[in-house]
C-alpha cells in the first residue's frame, strides 16, 4: 500500500482552526457543487495532513458519501478510502526515537524485523508491521508524535466556538464537552486501550465469527500498542461477497452484545476499524473510544429495541425522547424519530439503507434548527452514541449496499 510522504504535525490552535474552516468549506460546497464529489476530494487533502479531530471528523464522511447517487458514491468511497488508511504519516526517525523511548530498548532488540513504512496511519497514530524473535506477524501502532498536543488543540478550538454543542443542539454543553474531552484524551492513552482491547477480547473469547487481536503486552505502552497482524478486506470489498449479508450480521451482533448486556458501547465504528474475511469472520479494531453504560440506560433502550421489533414505533419514539431528556414537541418528536432511524438496522432483520442516513440527517437537522437556544440537559454520553449509531448505518449501508 502506498503512502503518503512523512509530514510534520501542525498543533498550534490558529493553524489547525485555519485547517478545519478550510475542509468545513470544502466539504459544504458539495451541497451545491455541481460535481459533489470534488470538494470531498480538496477536503480529504486538509484533514489528512491535520490528523487528530480533524481525521476523526473526515472518517465519518461516509455518512455524507452514503447519501450520494451511486455511481457518485463509488467515486467518493475511493478517495474516502485513502483518509482512513493514507493519513499523512509520522517520519521513520521520530517512530523510531518514540518506540524506543517507550520501550525501553532499540527496536532491533524487541522486533525480527520491523517495516519503517506505516501500511496505516489514521487519526492518532500509524501502524507498523513488524515480526517478533518467534516469528509471530504483529501489527505496531504508534502513536503521532505532536498529536497529544494538536488534539487538545481541535478540542479547544471546538469547545471556543461553540461548534460541538451548536451542531448538536445541545446549549448546556459542559458535561457533554467534558465527556467528549475524557474520550477522545483516552484515545491517547493507548495503555487504556490496551485495557479495553483486553476486556472485549475476553468477552468475546471462542466466539466464532468475531474476533479481537491479541494483545501483546510487553511490547505495549502509553504511546505504543502492539497486537497480532490480521489480514482481510475492508467493507468495500466485503461488500461485493455472496456473505455481505451474513457479515452485516455479526456486526450487528457485536454491536448489541457489547452496548446491551456488557455495557460497553463501541464509539468508533467507522468502516476503517473493521477487517472482514470470506469465513464470515469481523475482526473489530481500535478500542480506544469506548463508553460504558449504565444498566438503566441499558434497559432504557432494550425496550426501545424490543418495541421496534414489533413495530410499536410510537412507544420507541417516548422511550427515545425520556432517555435524552428530550422536550416534548415537535422538535423532540424528531430528534427521536432520527433516533429510531439509527436504531432499526440493529433492531430489524433488514440490511441498513442509505435513505436511513439520508432521513437521520434530515430529521437531526431540523431538530437541531428547532431547539437552538433552548436550555437542554441531556446526558453527557449524547453526541458519542449519536457518533456511534451513525457510523454503524454508514458502515451496514456500505456493506449492505448490494443486499436491498
Amino acid at each position: 500500500m502506498t503512502q503518503r510522504p512523512p509530514s510534520s504535525l501542525p498543533t498550534g490552535r490558529l493553524r489547525r482552526l485555519a485547517g478545519l474552516a478550510r475542509a468545513g468549506a470544502g466539504m459544504a460546497r458539495g451541497m451545491i457543487d455541481r460535481d459533489p464529489v470534488a470538494p470531498i476530494a480538496r477536503a480529504v487533502e486538509t484533514l489528512s495532513e491535520l490528523r487528530g479531530l480533524a481525521t476523526k471528523v473526515g472518517q465519518m464522511g461516509g455518512i455524507w458519501s452514503a447519501m450520494l447517487p451511486p455511481e457518485e458514491r463509488a467515486r467518493a468511497e475511493i478517495i474516502l478510502a485513502r483518509l482512513r488508511s493514507h493519513t499523512a504519516s509520522s517520519s521513520a526517525e521520530a517512530v523510531r526515537s518514540l518506540v524506543e523511548a517507550e520501550l525501553g530498548a532499540p527496536i532491533a532488540e524487541l522486533f525480527a524485523t520491523f517495516e519503517p513504512e506505516p501500511f496505516a496511519s489514521a487519526s492518532i497514530g500509524q501502524v507498523h508491521r513488524a515480526t517478533l524473535p518467534d516469528g509471530t506477524v504483529v501489527a505496531v501502532k504508534v502513536q503521532h508524535p505532536g498529536i497529544a498536543a494538536a488534539l487538545r488543540s481541535d478540542l479547544a478550538n471546538v469547545e471556543n466556538i461553540g461548534g460541538l454543542a451548536t451542531l448538536l443542539a445541545f446549549t448546556d454543553a459542559r458535561a457533554v464537552m467534558d465527556e467528549v474531552r475524557a474520550r477522545f484524551e483516552a484515545e491517547l492513552d493507548y495503555a487504556d486501550e490496551a485495557r479495553n482491547l483486553a476486556r472485549f477480547a475476553d468477552l468475546f473469547a471462542g466466539d466464532p465469527e468475531i474476533d479481537i487481536p491479541t494483545l501483546v503486552p510487553s511490547l505495549s505502552s502509553g504511546r505504543v500498542l502492539t497486537t497480532r497482524f490480521v489480514e482481510g478486506a475492508d467493507v468495500g470489498v466485503a461488500a461485493g461477497w455472496p456473505n455481505a449479508r451474513e457479515l452485516g450480521r455479526v456486526v450487528r451482533r457485536f454491536m448489541k452484545t457489547s452496548w446491551l448486556v456488557h455495557g460497553l458501547l463501541f464509539a468508533d465504528p467507522h468502516a476503517g476499524n473493521w477487517i472482514f474475511h470470506r469465513d464470515g469472520r469481523v475482526t473489530v479494531l481500535d478500542f480506544g473510544c469506548v463508553v460504558p453504560f449504565a444498566e438503566a440506560d441499558r434497559a432504557s433502550l432494550r425496550r426501545v429495541l424490543e418495541a421496534i421489533e414489533r413495530g410499536d414505533d410510537d412507544v420507541a419514539r417516548a422511550d427515545l425522547r425520556s432517555l435524552v431528556h428530550a422536550p416534548a414537541g415537535h422538535a423532540g418528536e424528531l430528534l427521536a424519530e432520527s433516533m429510531r432511524i439509527a436504531l432499526a438496522p440493529l433492531a430489524l432483520d433488514r440490511p441498513a439503507r442509505p435513505d436511513d442516513l439520508e432521513r437521520i440527517v434530515r430529521l437531526s437537522g431540523e431538530a437541531k434548527r428547532r431547539l437552538l437556544g433552548k436550555r437542554l440537559t441531556v446526558p453527557p454520553w449524547t453526541p458519542l452514541l449519536l457518533r456511534a449509531l451513525l457510523g454503524t448505518t454508514a458502515l451496514l449501508a456500505g456493506l449492505e449496499a448490494r443486499c436491498t
